[in-house]
């Protein structure tokens, strides 16, 4: 397949710099950058200093290699407690091939692909051209380009760029996850992979689409087995401004860092969302999944987590209520009494750190 040529590479660039805006919640254009801003994608974040968006957890080491982009997340978790030095890794490989045809995928510790997406519109989309660092830009020529953003968390963000209103509405995502059964889509916007017994595996993050000034553009997932398909109605709003942003975010860690550490000479297992799980924790069905799949993950992480019921009980007020970045890690603490009245009782006071087990 031939490369694109300059112009395209040029010109979907500075549309990155548009999703950039988008993302960020600014209203900035492409002809008010500077020129130097569309030769790296790095240069966009400075632009964007005081707001949080994506593209500030992208991968910072991506790696290419022949045919393909690389990413490998780490993670180095404790065993037991902090008396044990020993410690393990956990690691996720990202892959993401410069031929459309081939599928991004993500492995899990033991290089199983854990999870894979296949871009729309594969079979008649040129190789991809690469960005200075080294993210790939797949144009369909139809009107639409898909920038495949890897995050920190080795989770990725599938960035479809619509650029007018001869642009397809519809883009086919074919998905496989290890293990998985079912799709589920849930009251949040955001859809699940089951496995045959119901238990969550691997999800992808509600769907968004957004105009160059920031405003939404209606968008919604259908599932059709196991390819997922975003609906984009970017040609039904009368005052449009292109380009429209749109994505499927794919992910399968709810955390990106465990840890251990000790307060009051006792054990703390400490957790923090990543980037893709942060999407995923609302109310309702967001909250069970943490519940469900984000405890067994954390207890797989830390097993120490287990040793005392209290631990388990912070994890689920946390859950209750943490939905916010800036409440910081979930600090989970082996000195606190474990609960007879249920946590919620006095929540407004103790905020999960509770003294008594059934006041505060």
């Amino acid at each position: 397949m031939k490369n694109s040529c300059t112009k395209t590479v040029l010109g979907t660039t500075a549309t990155l710099a548009l999703l950039a805006s988008s993302l960020l919640g600014t209203s900035a254009v492409a002809d008010e950058l500077p020129s130097s801003a569309f030769k790296d994608v790095q240069a966009l974040d400075a632009l964007h200093s005081d707001n949080a968006g994506v593209l500030e957890d992208r991968h910072n080491d991506l790696e290419t290699r022949p045919g393909k982009v690389v990413a490998k997340t780490t993670e180095i978790v404790a065993q037991d407690s902090p008396g044990k030095a020993r410690s393990r890794m956990v690691k996720k490989v990202t892959t993401v091939p410069l031929d459309a045809r081939s599928a991004i995928t993500i492995e899990d510790t033991s290089e199983n692909v854990a999870a894979s997406i296949s871009l729309p519109f594969s079979a008649k989309t040129d190789e991809a051209t690469q960005l200075a660092d080294g993210t790939p830009v797949f144009d369909h020529e139809n009107g639409a380009s898909t920038v495949p953003v890897v995050k920190s968390d080795g989770s990725v963000q599938i960035t479809t760029v619509i650029d007018d209103k001869t642009a397809p509405t519809r883009y086919d995502y074919e998905t496989s996850v290890l293990g998985a059964a079912s799709i589920k889509e849930i009251e949040n916007g955001s859809l699940a992979f089951l496995d045959e017994e119901g238990e969550f595996l691997a999800g992808i993050a509600p769907a968004w689409a957004k105009d160059a000034t920031g405003k939404d553009v209606p968008t919604r997932y259908q599932v059709r087995g196991m390819t997922v398909v975003q609906i984009v109605d970017h040609d039904k709003i009368a005052d449009v401004e292109y380009p429209v942003i749109a994505d499927p975010w794919l992910g399968v860690d709810l955390f990106s860092k465990t840890y251990l550490g000790t307060k009051n000479r006792q054990l703390t297992i400490n957790a923090r969302k990543s980037a893709w799980g942060q999407a995923m924790h609302t109310p309702g069905n967001g909250q069970a999944i943490f519940l469900t799949a984000g405890w067994s993950e954390l207890k797989n992480k830390q097993p120490a987590v287990k040793l005392k019921k209290s631990l388990h009980q912070q994890y689920d007020c946390h859950v209750g209520g943490g939905f916010f970045n800036f409440a910081g890690d979930w600090n989970l603490e082996q000195f606190r009494p474990n609960r007879t009245r249920h946590w919620t009782y006095g929540v407004a006071v103790h905020r999960c750190n509770w003294a008594t087990p059934n006041r505060y």
